[in-house]
């Protein structure tokens, strides 16, 4: 197996996973999350064992490194307008909404701030970035 197909089999995997625990959330079945995670853990070692060779090189890590980059960001800025729009509609006469919106709110400040560690760790670890 190639692995691109080992990614395109992760995919489906986690997929699965996300569908059955969905379902399971649904109607209230408690007992299938966990053992869907084993089963898609085990399926993701299983998977990455027929894979046969993998080459790697450093546009591997670039690609990899924009594509996270761009994820962080899309996603940050949505929960956040998603939650002050929520955190908005919750002064309009809908106080159920305001846990879902400080959520998302407290959220993102949480990613931010894992970024701004993380970031600081590794510019000291690999020696850029950060200016003393």
């Amino acid at each position: 197996m190639s692995y691109r197909t080992y990614r395109i089999m992760k995919f489906v995997i986690i997929l699965v996973l996300v569908a059955l625990t969905t379902v399971a959330v649904n109607y209230g079945i408690a007992w299938i999350p966990i053992p869907a995670g084993l089963f898609a853990v085990l399926a993701m070692l299983l998977t990455r064992r027929l894979v046969k060779e993998v080459v790697v090189d450093e546009r591997n890590y670039v690609i990899a490194n924009r594509a996270s980059r761009l994820a962080f960001q899309a996603g940050a800025i949505i929960m956040a307008f998603v939650g002050v729009t929520l955190e908005a509609l919750q002064r309009d006469g809908r106080p159920e909404i305001e846990p879902y919106a400080l959520t998302l709110i407290l959220s993102v400040a949480g990613l931010f701030i894992v970024y701004i560690f993380s970031t600081l760790y590794y510019s000291g670890k690999l020696g850029g970035g950060v200016e003393e």
